[in-house]
């Protein structure tokens, strides 16, 4: 099969990347820079070579990097006898809110918790989830314009009963993470105070 074709192999280092990515919007930090590692099945796999495995996996990567602003700043690539395994480690930095820590916990995070698991199951391919601090979420939609942002937000709006507020802001290349997400926040408390809604409700940036 033509690396072309191997679109799964570009679906599955998004989600490696991903994963890392969303434990540090978990923390509240912003991320700098990722570490890459691919040990690549010798004989190569999927019908491809272990260069044109290499060529999929890093086509899958680079422009969720680059949407993010995340520097691939190393790593290694070999090749083996074993199966196609991949690391991925990402790098951040504590941005004005500081670190989010468990020692934070306020009453109703259980409330959060509930609705986070809920809405992960509802997350389909490179869809990332993330607790971004206090009873925010934010929500990376990687390749996806306004319409499927909503198509999206319906999906989660489905899977609990509980209500929230959503601001949604579509990044612009060369535009900070800090200033994307400043955007949907202005979205979001401009759509808070067009419901009237007074009383507090988790709220969800995407």
């Amino acid at each position: 099969m033509p690396v072309s074709e191997s679109s799964w192999l570009s679906d599955w280092v998004v989600s490696c990347s991903a994963v890392n990515l969303s434990d540090l919007a978990a923390m509240a930090a912003e991320p700098l820079a990722a570490v890459v590692s691919l040990a690549l099945p010798r004989d190569g796999g999927a019908g491809s070579a272990a260069l044109e495995l290499a060529q999929a996996l890093y086509g899958g990567l680079l422009p969720l990097a680059e949407r993010f602003n995340v520097a691939i700043v190393g790593g290694d690539t070999n090749t083996w006898t074993g199966p196609l395994a991949i690391s991925v480690t990402a790098i951040g930095r504590a941005t004005e809110r500081g670190p989010l820590t468990r020692s934070g916990a306020r009453p109703g995070d259980e409330l959060l918790v509930d609705l986070g698991r809920d809405w992960r199951a509802e997350l389909r391919g490179s869809e990332v989830l993330a607790r971004f601090g206090g009873d925010e979420f934010a929500l990376a939609l990687v390749g996806t314009e306004r319409a499927g942002a909503e198509d999206a937000l319906r999906r989660l709006r489905l899977a609990s009963p509980a209500d929230w507020s959503v601001g949604v802001a579509e990044w612009r290349r060369g535009e900070s993470l800090d200033r994307a997400i400043a955007r949907a926040d202005e979205e979001l408390y401009s759509a808070k105070r067009a419901s009237r809604e007074l009383r507090e409700a988790p709220s969800l940036v995407a």
